[in-house]
Order: structure tokens, then sequence, then C-alpha cells
């Protein structure tokens, strides 16, 4: 069903460009093919099956009840006013993109130690969540070859939120007596894409009994999206 719905979309989208030449037409489905197994997280704009809008509260909350996900402690939006912010180095998880300047995926996973170190990290841009599953092992380690920011600080991933000082403060010292602090960057729009990071993370506390030992933090990134979505359009 989930291909069915992405040829669809990326069909209509393909056919109805002035550029493309019936010889180009011919060859969809090489192109297709090519397109799917490319990993490009930029063209996932293209084939969601969700429209890019902002989102209420009241949504985000319904639809995390509506796909049963309960395993977190906190759960905020990142503000469009922070757009900027989320792209730099103090904040920016994939330092590929930020090498070259180049925004960052909404579409996220930051593990930290008690001492607010980054352990690990995923964006929807390394590649299959599935395949790349950094909560496969009890014990979160790095993954060498990954272009993660290790200069990151979890005290600074407050600092996206529009949370008070003794807020900030609470959620500091619960993390600091707790194993691994799991923040997760997710939207709406994307489908697939978040709801098999929230599954994974699902499975890891399931499987490992995690519960007790972990501060896990969810940040909704519909609203930047819609920026960031109209913003390539204009």
């Amino acid at each position: 069903m989930f291909f069915g719905c992405l040829k669809s979309n990326i069909e209509k989208l393909f056919f109805k460009q002035p550029f493309i030449s019936k010889k180009m037409k011919a060859n969809f489905p090489i192109i297709l093919i090519y397109l799917l197994f490319s990993q490009s997280c930029t063209f996932i704009r293209y084939i969601n099956t969700h429209e890019i809008v902002p989102k209420s509260e009241v949504e985000i909350v319904n639809y995390l009840i509506k796909n049963k996900v309960s395993c977190y402690d906190y759960a905020f939006s990142l503000p469009v006013s922070k757009i900027d912010s989320f792209s730099k180095k103090n904040h920016a998880l994939d330092l590929w993109k930020l090498n070259r300047d180049e925004e960052q995926s909404t579409i996220q996973i930051r593990i930290y130690d008690s001492l607010g170190l980054l352990i690990n990290g995923y964006t929807q841009c390394y590649g299959n969540m599935v395949k790349l599953n950094i909560f496969s092992e009890k014990e979160t380690k790095q993954f060498a070859w990954l272009p993660n920011n290790y200069s990151l600080r979890f005290e600074n991933e407050l600092q996206l939120l529009s949370i008070c000082k003794d807020k900030q403060d609470e959620i500091l010292l619960k993390s600091s007596q707790k194993k691994y602090t799991i923040v997760v960057f997710w939207n709406i729009w994307s489908n697939y894409f978040s709801r098999i990071m929230l599954t994974k993370l699902k499975q890891y506390i399931l499987k490992y009994r995690m519960d007790d030992n972990l501060l896990i933090i969810l940040i909704n990134t519909d609203d930047i999206s819609y920026f960031l979505n109209n913003s390539l359009r204009e």
C-alpha cells in the first residue's frame, strides 16, 4: 500500500512537469527505482502521504494517542522562531549538511549520556532506519561512520524550546539522573519516516526494559517543516 501511494504521488509530480520529455516519461519506472534507492532526504518532501501544514497541540496529542505513542516524558513543538538556530553548530546534528550550510533534517534522534554528551544520533538523511537502527543494542555506542556532531550538548537542546528557566532546570536534573536522554525530532507529515523512529524506540524500551533508565523528549517539527517547505517554493 505504501509503495502504491508513493508511486501515485510521484507520477502526479513527475508527469505534470513541462520539461519532462516523452523519453523520460517512458523511462519512469527506472527513474522511480533510482529515486527510491537514492534515500534522498529532500525527496521525501514530494512523496509523503500527508500535506505539510502546521499542527495544533491538540492535533499532535491526538496523533500520538492514535498511534499508541506513550513512551515519553516530555512533548514539545519546535518554534518557527528557532528555525535558524536549528541548523547552527550548537544545535546541528548532521556535520555533512552543517559544513555545506544546508538545512538540517527535521526528522532526527539524538542520544545523550547522563553528563549531557552526545553518544549517537540519526537523521532521515542517513538512510533507512530499519537498516541503520541505533536502538539495535541495549548499550548505546557511537557509529563512527555517521557524520554526527559529537560536540552537541543536551543543555543546548533546551534553548531551542519555548520553556521557562524552571522547566529547563527540572529537565536537566532528570536527565542527569538517567542513563540516557533521547531527543526525537519528528513530524506528522512525514508519516512512515517518523513513525518508524517512534516504533524502534518503543521496541527498544520493551525489549531491554529501559523504562527507568531513560528520559525521552519528543519535539514536533511540523511547524518549521511547513515554513521550510514554503520557503523552497518562493
